[in-house]
């Protein structure tokens, strides 16, 4: 199931979130204006997945409100989403010279 619909007037639906917003209109890494993409991180997701496999939370409880208040959306241009997923932390900071946690966890 996708993450996202497009509206119209330039808006987005969340599925995750179940909230409306409005993506920037500028890569937030190089501020490139063409061929957006909105990555979502979920700032807490590693803290989430180590409570639940002790059993201080189970994932019933992962509620939308929950969700909503950890994760947090990045408009990012289609080269920067991938050199995210799939550079390594130490060539994504070399590369761009900002740390790549922001965006992610690092294994």
């Amino acid at each position: 199931m996708k993450k996202s619909y497009y509206l119209e007037g330039g808006l987005y639906f969340d599925t995750t979130t179940q909230t409306i917003y409005e993506p920037k209109s500028y890569c937030e890494i190089c501020g490139r204006r063409t061929l957006l993409t909105v990555h979502h991180f979920l700032k807490q997701q590693k803290c989430l997945r180590d409570l639940a496999s002790k059993r201080i939370i189970t994932p019933s409880t992962w509620t939308k409100e929950f969700i909503n208040k950890f994760q947090k959306l990045f408009t990012l241009c289609l080269q920067c989403h991938y050199d995210v997923d799939f550079l390594s932390d130490e060539a994504f900071k070399e590369k761009y010279k900002i740390d790549r946690s922001i965006f992610v966890y690092s294994k």
